[in-house]
């Protein structure tokens, strides 16, 4: 059985002048279509380093969540 990889993305657009959001986004068989799997949750940040750090803060605690292994070895 081959190894599946999730490529998972990280972005801040400015969803308003002045009002940036975070989006954790994935895609799993094409690299052209990306799902969102977690959101801002209502917060909205005024400059694009604070909405990056919160959405940071909460890809790593996704991937806690999710039992991925921060130590894991390289595949390749």
């Amino acid at each position: 059985m081959p190894i599946r990889f999730r490529n998972l993305a990280l972005t801040c657009p400015e969803a308003a002048p002045h009002e940036f959001v975070w989006l954790i986004l994935e895609s799993v068989d094409d690299a052209t279509v990306w799902h969102t799997l977690e959101t801002f949750k209502g917060e909205v940040f005024a400059n694009w380093d604070d909405a990056w750090n919160a959405g940071s803060a909460a890809l790593r605690e996704y991937l806690r969540a999710h039992s991925f292994n921060f130590k894991a070895k390289p595949l390749l």
